[in-house]
């Protein structure tokens, strides 16, 4: 690709053509498309995303992360801090992060002792 500086915005940031874009048309040259030089990786995201795994790790979500995140507001403390200053409230997240992975070793072990493995069937159901 061939890019060449044409101009400067009002923020200051340079306005590259490509003057061997596939997009272009002459005879609409006051069209502008916008395409980021991250492109190829935005698709490749995209295309995760959109997989047969990816749907099911999306619908994981929910009931995994964004419940931890609730459970450390609500039942660890999480909502105010209780300390002054950045390393002792990075202790305390700290703390309460140790506290939820044992809760969840704990509990993950118990499942396991009685025969159910959760996270095992979550990741053998999904497709590559």
């Amino acid at each position: 690709m061939i890019w060449a500086i044409c101009e400067r915005n009002r923020f200051g940031l340079r306005i590259l053509q490509c003057h061997s874009c596939p997009f272009v048309k002459k005879e609409n040259e006051d069209r502008v498309l916008r395409i980021s030089i991250h492109q190829e990786i935005y698709d490749q995201l995209r295309e995760q995303r959109l997989s047969p795994r990816g749907k099911i790790l999306r619908s994981v979500r929910p009931s995994t992360v964004e419940l931890s995140f609730a459970h450390s507001k609500e039942l660890h403390g999480l909502r105010y801090a209780r300390y002054r200053g950045v390393q002792k409230v990075k202790t305390q997240v700290l703390m309460t992060a140790i506290i939820q992975n044992l809760k969840k070793w704990a509990k993950l072990r118990s499942l396991k002792q009685v025969g159910l493995h959760l996270t095992h069937q979550i990741i053998e159901e999904m497709p590559l």
